[in-house]
């Protein structure tokens, strides 16, 4: 009964994760969408494009200040000020609705999205501690990003008037902040981070990666704005369903292999996106580009998200890193806008260059930008990608490894073993004279277990040496001269040999084997 209930609410928590992220990803592309619609009423397109700038830009704020703030407060308070900022978020919503001034309509976005920007950082912290555990965390991830864009859609198009559309946001935004509260971790023990791997280079290089591939990204959104903001397009349309069904696809060709061939997959529709740029730059149309735009942006989204919450699991303030892909990429964005605002005189006077025929053609100054970014782009992905996997390895085996000294007494009941009681060693020379039931040396039954798990030369080198000695992973790597991440890979390959899972239960399965 006690295992069906813990199913229950696994389950339970899924859902409440999924829903929290698809509310979110409303909210916050809805309220863009509609400051847009706004902005674009009163002042030129291009200044539409720097006004989102500031909004996206200002969200950050907001994402940095929910550690700090759940760092300090208690329960109660964080309720109480939830509440508050919920008002706050209604509030700057219903002000937006009818304001006919430029500046004021400004702040009262940026005061939208500062708090919606907390309440972000909030709902990806809870998510990421609920799917932790999970081998369809990038598919989850996927499925709230189309069920937010879904809604979206449904807010945009669908309805047509206003009203219907501002009170939909608004009452989104208590189910939000009711939503929040909602979520309960069922085993703390779970999720609790190992603070033993500072994977510094892993996070360094995710946000590089993040941020570079925002530039890319966030130039085409600039570009399909200002075009929405002209009237030449309507970016609620159907093409943006596409957005939706990618996050889905990309969920499920991400979660293959466990996420092992998660950033190759996006590093292919980084290079679909630059065709994309380059396409609308000749003066392509403008509804084929979105035809590839959204469909990579949907796997980016998906990317960032699924990223930043996987390498939080390896940090000291989880609460920062697992909502810290949108922050970046609200940090790109913004940059990418401030630029914008400024290339329309930059390319004037380059091409005022070009009468004489001197300078760099637009098309060929971005082609250079765009090279310089992807060589960028690949070092950042390798190092992340190989990097991520080496905390993988490491958490997976020194967690496992925490265990031993609490198991390594069952182990010798139930196994038969001679492990030494006060030191924990057992020395498998002295199988030299031990003898079994029918008088084969102990020592055989070494070379019999590698023979029929096909043990390789190195693979009995490691698996004697974890027999032998209870020292920690770094002095057996160092006896036996290889890399801590070395020894890994031969301690995972004699787990997947056995169809064991961790250190001490090859040690256990050998013995067991062994005494049959």
């Amino acid at each position: 009964m006690s295992g069906q209930k813990n199913q229950k609410g696994k389950y339970r928590n899924y859902i409440l994760a999924i829903t929290g992220l698809a509310v979110f990803n409303f909210l916050f592309l809805g309220t863009e969408y509609f400051f847009d619609d706004r902005m674009a009423e009163l002042v030129p397109a291009g200044r539409v494009v720097w006004a989102q700038s500031i909004i996206l830009t200002v969200s950050v704020a907001g994402f940095l200040v929910y550690p700090i703030l759940k760092h300090y407060q208690e329960n109660r308070q964080g309720m109480v000020m939830q509440i508050i900022l919920g008002v706050i978020c209604m509030l700057s919503i219903w002000m937006m609705t009818g304001n006919r001034s430029e500046r004021s309509l400004l702040i009262w976005g940026c005061v939208f999205f500062l708090f919606a920007g907390m309440y972000g950082s909030k709902v990806h912290d809870q998510a990421a501690n609920i799917l932790k555990n999970s081998n369809h965390m990038a598919l989850m991830v996927g499925t709230a990003y189309a069920a937010g864009l879904l809604l979206q859609f449904v807010n945009n198009n669908l309805i047509t008037d206003n009203r219907i559309q501002v009170s939909m946001l608004l009452i989104f935004v208590v189910i939000f902040v009711i939503l929040v509260d909602c979520f309960k971790i069922e085993d703390e023990a779970e999720v609790q981070n190992n603070a033993s791997i500072h994977p510094g280079l892993t996070c360094g290089a995710l946000v590089c990666c993040v941020l570079l591939m925002t530039f890319i990204f966030a130039a085409l959104d600039n570009i399909v704005t200002y075009y929405h903001a002209k009237g030449a397009i309507d970016v609620g349309e159907w093409p943006r369903l596409l957005l939706a069904l990618s996050g889905i696809l990309a969920g499920i060709l991400f979660d293959l292999k466990k996420r092992r061939y998660m950033s190759l997959v996006m590093y292919c529709v980084t290079v679909l996106s630059v065709l994309c740029i380059l396409l609308i730059g000749i003066g392509g149309s403008i509804l084929a580009g979105l035809l590839v735009f959204y469909p990579a942006a949907g796997f980016f989204v998906v990317f960032f998200t699924t990223g930043f919450m996987e390498v939080s699991y390896y940090t000291r303030v989880p609460a920062l890193w697992a909502g810290f892909g949108r922050a970046i990429n609200n940090i790109g964005a913004g940059i990418v806008g401030f630029i914008s605002t400024m290339l329309p005189y930059a390319m004037s006077v380059n091409a005022d260059e070009n009468v004489s025929g001197e300078g760099l053609s637009p098309m060929l100054f971005a082609s250079i930008v765009i090279l310089i970014l992807f060589v960028m782009i690949s070092i950042a992905m390798f190092i992340y990608s190989s990097q991520l996997r080496v905390n993988i390895i490491e958490e997976r085996f020194e967690r496992k490894e925490d265990m031993d000294g609490l198991t390594v007494e069952v182990a010798s009941a139930t196994t038969g073993s001679v492990f030494d009681s006060v030191s924990g060693k057992h020395d498998i020379e002295s199988e030299n004279v031990i003898k079994g039931s029918d008088g084969t040396d102990a020592v055989d039954y070494f070379a019999r277990f590698a023979e029929k798990y096909r043990l390789t030369d190195r693979e009995q080198e490691v698996l004697r040496e974890l027999l032998e000695s209870d020292e920690s992973v770094q002095d057996i790597a160092g006896k036996l001269y290889i890399s801590r991440t070395a020894l890994y890979k031969h301690i995972s390959s004699l787990n997947e040999k056995t169809d064991t899972r961790s250190r001490i239960g090859l040690i256990q399965f050998y013995y067991a084997w062994r005494n049959r």
